[in-house]
């Protein structure tokens, strides 16, 4: 195998570097993932993740315009036993390059690594081939310090590609965060069932050879040496053959596992590949490390200020179905940007990272608690317009347990089908309510202080403590908060149009209102929220569990339902000033 590249430091004594263009069908011929099962070095990565693997696929191959491109380089190093099957030599002079003459100057090389990648005998039985390479793995010198337990290192790699955007890793009060859960995609009529959330289960039965990445090497050798596997089915022993075949690789990918597998078998897709072809084990070790720990996710704030505002339409609709494909929910994007920048209760209040902004609300936090509910989705494809529904917190068997944003506003559309209310809906009519619903709120609290009455009384992103005013704000004006009223006062809705439509004898889904009518309702059922309710909540830990964000709306909903005075709330609850 001969590649031509680049040889350099980054430093005077960093290692040796060769930067190559390879294609992942060829390095997957002389390159494999170093996992617990190796014999060295052990826990650099976790076994790959199937889904993690199929969004790469997918976003190479569900490409038609072909411009799909992940210009990140994938990283590579070489088991130290093999670093003599690596010779150089000056592509300039044709002579002999030695690693170290190589300093921060780039010199362009040509690289062979004496390695003849393992094609099996389809005329061989299985059991034989995996005889054959056995002899790999047994030849292999023992492990020194070997713990058939020794602890892995919970890293992953590829972080970039997280679904396009990746989810928050903390939620803050005020701050940005993951959905409350209380939210999810409606299972409409047009588009099915909706699916069950499936998670891999350590627990599930799993056959021995789809259990080959917990093994240890000790646990393979002993494997191979008493021949259990020769009553496995085939499906398996193609399992532990092509297994025993990355035993053989010499090179070790570090940073890159999900790039590789998910392109290796969809054609000549180049990466730029950076190559240790000297580097010992604890440099590979640390490269692991440094690569995976400190890599950062792109804040998402940013994605939503160029989606929603750095692009012009024209720019935007060239690259908005690819951008949809690759997770990032451009029209939900945009509809955010609608709440920031159209005539509303929350019109100038998000923020998106923006240089001299005054927006205090984080806008991917209030998108994902706040706007996607009244909003919903356009799926992956960015065209299938879908509705949300939420769950109620209710020990009343006689209550809904859900609601559907269809069933509660579906029939203010003149569409007939699910499919085609959403649409009209996701058209205009959701900013309407939505401006409705948040106009209640804002008109409830303005004069106590709890819904900023000017700019001067926005809070200041980053300051700990500002004015009186700006203080009082936060006791309500954080994503959080409004995330769990609005679920609160929805449900309470939603269960008096239940009553109504009971009593008349008619179907609530058939019931219209309008934006005006709307409004005036949810003023009603707020009246008996005051707001020392907000301003007496300790709010440390509200995002703390999903349980205690049920505890804070159950006591919303006995104020909102007229079971309990917020005075009677604040005494029987500790999350509340005494």
């Amino acid at each position: 195998m001969e590649y031509t590249g680049f040889a350099f430091r980054q430093n005077e004594n960093a290692p040796l570097q060769i930067s190559l263009v390879l294609a992942t069908c060829d390095l997957d011929e002389w390159a494999r993932v170093p996992t617990r099962l190796s014999n060295r070095p052990q826990g650099f990565q976790r076994a790959a993740v199937k889904g993690h693997i199929a969004e790469i696929e997918r976003f190479f191959q569900q490409d038609l315009s072909h411009t799909n491109a992940s210009p990140t380089s994938i990283l590579v190093g070489l088991a130290p036993e093999a670093q003599e099957l690596v010779s150089l030599v000056d592509a300039d002079s044709g002579e002999e390059l030695r690693p170290d003459t190589v300093g921060t100057v780039p010199v362009r090389c040509q690289l062979a690594l004496k390695f003849d990648p393992w094609l099996p005998d389809e005329g061989t039985p299985l059991v034989d081939q995996i005889g054959e390479l056995a002899s790999v793995v047994e030849a292999r010198s023992e492990p020194q310090h070997e713990e058939a337990d020794a602890s892995e290192a919970d890293i992953d790699d590829d972080v970039e590609w997280g679904a396009g955007v990746p989810e928050s890793a903390a939620e803050g009060l005020n701050e940005g965060g993951d959905s409350d859960g209380n939210v999810d995609d409606s299972d409409d009529g047009d588009a099915g069932p909706s699916q069950p959330d499936v998670s891999e289960s350590d627990d599930a039965e799993i056959s021995p050879a789809e259990a080959l990445h917990l093994y240890s090497y000790a646990e393979l050798r002993d494997l191979l040496a008493t021949k259990a596997y020769e009553s496995w089915d085939d499906t398996d022993l193609v399992r532990l053959r092509d297994l025993l075949v990355d035993e053989r690789k010499p090179g070790l990918i570090i940073d890159g596992q999900h790039r590789v597998a998910a392109t290796r078998n969809i054609g000549e897709v180049p990466f730029i590949v950076s190559f240790l072809p000297f580097a010992n084990w604890a440099e590979l070790a640390f490269q692991f490390i440094v690569n995976n720990s400190s890599a950062k996710k792109v804040d998402e704030n940013l994605l939503f200020a160029i989606v929603g505002q750095s692009l012009e339409p024209e720019q935007l609709s060239e690259i908005e179905g690819r951008l949809n494909r690759s997770g990032i929910k451009v029209n939900l994007i945009k509809a955010s940007m609608r709440v920031h920048l159209e005539a509303n209760p929350f019109a100038g209040m998000l923020k998106t990272n923006t240089p001299g902004e005054k927006g205090f609300l984080d806008a991917t936090a209030m998108q994902k608690k706040v706007i996607e509910l009244w909003y919903g989705s356009k799926g992956s494809s960015g065209t299938v317009a879908t509705l949300k529904k939420f769950r109620a917190i209710t020990d009343d068997p006689g209550r809904s347990k859900e609601f559907r944003m269809v069933d509660l506003f579906g029939a203010n559309c003149s569409a007939l089908t699910v499919r085609e209310k959403a649409e009209e809906w996701q058209d205009g009519l959701w900013f309407e309510y939505f401006s409705a619903f948040w106009g209640a709120v804002r008109d409830k609290y303005l004069a106590d202080g709890l819904w900023p009455q000017s700019i001067d009384a926005w809070p200041r992103v980053g300051v700990r403590s500002g004015s009186p005013d700006q203080d009082k704000v936060q006791s309500l004006m954080g994503a959080t908060i409004l995330g769990m009223l609005q679920i609160s006062v929805l449900q309470r809705w939603a269960e008096r149009r239940e009553d109504r439509a009971l009593e008349d004898g008619e179907d609530f889904k058939t019931l219209t209102i309008t934006p005006v009518q709307f409004r005036d309702q949810i003023a009603n059922i707020l009246k008996p929220l005051s707001s020392d309710f907000f301003t007496e909540y300790i709010r440390s830990g509200a995002d703390a569990s999903k349980q205690v964000k049920q505890v804070f709306i159950r006591a919303l909903m006995d104020v909102l339902a007229n079971r309990k005075s917020v005075a009677q709330v604040r005494a029987s609850s500790d999350s509340f000033k005494s």
